[in-house]
């Protein structure tokens, strides 16, 4: 049994009340644990509890200010937690803003913000969208097949933002373009992928080849993966599979799949520097 009560104008009143087994209760706990993880590296693991969770959500939020974390906002997601319910509509939109409005768009600036995005889609509907997440397919109706088709769509986008921008920054030693059109990919997709797409071709692609051809290579055949997902059927055309904008739910996907891309970057660029590494070191003892 769980009572939780609050004062009102010299009252007490009951805030909420809870009646559920323990092993429920754990069983819940450690879903949580699990909807949040982001697959890190062990050592590279930070800590996910309520309170670093909720201080990502808020603005210019030091860590001797958790009495600004709003109270009821605190008790929803513990609640949520608990019960094993979906978490309040309010940590979506916090979490997208924050990402939208930082200015660096960084794997390890945003890791709490990503977790929540994603336990907030695992515990809104979990088959659906650990299948999207996944890029798996299921049995569904029209109506739900074309839900889901959006829904992979609005991730893979993320993942195609991130290379575009990437090809953008190698050919011009500038990173200002995630910062300059993410919030755009979001409210004015079609339109800010149509830009990106035509200045990758004409302009930046054309470039990067000049002065890192392997480079240019691999991430044009990346993108051509995508862009060929994405039209499956050939009597699609890009224009027509782009939504204008994305729904909440699909820029928290969008947001997923442009940070899984980046820290699949990061991590195929950290073994190829470690293998040259383990390369030296074994040039050396061998002389």
């Amino acid at each position: 049994y769980l009572l939780i009560l609050k004062g009102n104008q010299g009252r007490i009143a009951i805030s909420s009340y809870l009646e559920e087994s323990l092993p429920k209760i754990q069983d819940n706990i450690i879903q949580w644990f699990k909807d949040l993880d982001l697959g890190e590296e062990p050592e590279k693991r930070v800590s996910k509890g309520r309170k670093e969770l909720l201080r990502s959500l808020i603005k210019w939020l030091k860590v001797s200010d958790d009495e600004k974390i709003p109270s009821r906002l605190s008790l929803e997601l513990f609640l949520s937690v608990i019960r094993g319910s979906p978490l309040p509509r309010s940590i979506l939109v916090m979490a997208l803003e924050r990402i939208i409005q930082e200015k660096e768009h960084i794997y390890s600036i945003h890791i709490r913000r990503l977790a929540l995005l994603k336990a907030y889609l695992l515990k809104k509907d979990r088959t659906f969208y650990s299948q999207v997440l996944e890029g798996k397919q299921m049995n569904l109706t029209t109506a739900q097949s074309t839900e889901q088709e959006q829904a992979h769509l609005a991730f893979q986008l993320g993942r195609l933002f991130k290379l575009l921008t990437d090809v953008q920054f190698h050919a011009t030693s500038n990173d200002g373009a995630v910062s300059k059109f993410y919030g755009m990919a979001c409210s004015q997709t079609k339109k800010t992928f149509g830009f990106l797409l035509e200045k990758h071709q004409k302009v930046y692609l054309k470039k990067l080849k000049r002065d890192k051809t392997g480079l240019a290579i691999n991430r044009d055949k990346r993108i051509c993966e995508l862009l060929n997902g994405f039209l499956q059927n050939e009597n699609y055309q890009l224009e027509k599979t782009i939504p204008n904008s994305l729904s909440s739910e699909e820029k928290a996907l969008f947001a997923l799949g442009f940070y899984r891309e980046q820290k699949e970057i990061q991590d195929a660029a950290e073994a190829v520097r470690q293998k040259k590494n383990n390369d030296t070191d074994n040039q050396q003892k061998g002389n």
